[in-house]
């Protein structure tokens, strides 16, 4: 039977805000699923250093298509605005709470947005980053088959992932309760911690979905990518995976990868396979290499954005 590793526990939610108009839907979705999970949520915002700079520059000028020249640009309104975002955050996130009975915060930081990110998130269990004009440019990519709007890490998303402390979810699309968690498995110890904790996760929400409606069943599914080189291994990988399962009383279905040295062939197929479970939720372990020598928080930004769901990446 496969050893139980540590739990991976959820208490403390932090969402990081940044200024496009999507940040009242990631407030939403951050709530919803901090409810579901019994957990705190902190939303923090940050005063972007560079923007607070450039409005104090004495040579900082603005340029409008319906205006001759340049004009100097205006501090006030930048101060304004952002302090509009955070009254417009705070509105947002009361309304989403509402009579839900959750620990909520909002936190106003300043200085540069993903060092201030990380720093923020030390003491949280999973961070939140939402794909949108901060993080990200939606609707840039699209699947062929499908037309589904998906969107690009930005560099500054890419960092976080690179160097958060803590677990990292970049949410592109709601995570209901239909929603597949997709967990690559070739057996390794750390491919078994992000099965561990995509069973975790999927247990807590499954529990506080039973306590609200008393639910003797709740599916909830978990996808196993059997990372092997013959039938033969990834039968006793699904074996293994199961018995991980198992100890949560949860079933999950599982897919055969064929396995390859090449690693950009085994890149293109991981991905291929992934999007195959639509808007599904890809569970990576920061340290494991399940491509080569590459940890998946140093993929290159182009490979993650080829993937349509979100990705949860667990420290």
């Amino acid at each position: 039977m496969a050893q139980k590793q540590d739990k991976f526990v959820i208490n403390r939610v932090m969402l990081a805000l940044d200024a496009s108009p999507l940040s009242s839907m990631a407030i939403m979705q951050s709530v919803d699923l901090a409810s579901r999970l019994l957990a705190e949520l902190a939303v923090v915002c940050v005063e972007d250093i560079n923007l607070v700079q450039l409005a104090r520059s004495p040579f900082a000028r603005t340029i409008s298509s319906f205006s001759k020249g340049a004009k100097p640009l205006d501090k006030e309104a930048i101060g304004r605005m952002i302090r509009l975002q955070v009254e417009e955050a705070k509105e947002t996130l009361a309304l989403a709470v509402g009579n839900k009975p959750i620990k909520n915060s909002l936190l106003v930081r300043q200085g540069k947005v993903e060092k201030e990110v990380v720093e923020a998130s030390k003491d949280t269990d999973l961070l939140i980053i939402g794909c949108s004009s901060g993080w990200g440019a939606p609707d840039k990519l699209r699947s062929e088959q499908e037309n589904i709007p998906n969107a690009e890490i930005s560099q500054r998303g890419h960092y976080i992932l690179k160097h958060a402390e803590t677990s990292v979810l970049v949410l592109r699309s709601s995570i209901g309760e239909d929603v597949p968690l997709i967990v690559p498995f070739d057996g390794s110890i750390n491919s078994e911690k992000a099965l561990n904790a995509a069973a975790d996760f999927v247990s807590r929400i499954s529990e506080e979905k039973h306590v609200l409606e008393n639910t003797a069943d709740v599916k909830t599914r978990i996808a196993v990518l059997l990372i092997s080189q013959s039938p033969e291994e990834a039968m006793q990988l699904r074996e293994k995976a199961s018995q991980i399962l198992d100890n949560d009383n949860i079933s999950g279905s599982y897919t055969a990868v064929p396995k390859t040295s090449d690693t950009e062939t085994m890149t293109r197929t991981l991905i291929r396979t992934v999007n195959n479970f639509s808007g599904g939720v890809i569970v990576l372990e920061k340290e494991s290499l399940l491509l080569g020598n590459v940890r998946p928080c140093e993929f290159p930004r182009e490979l993650l954005n080829e993937l349509y769901g979100s990705i949860l990446q667990v420290c």
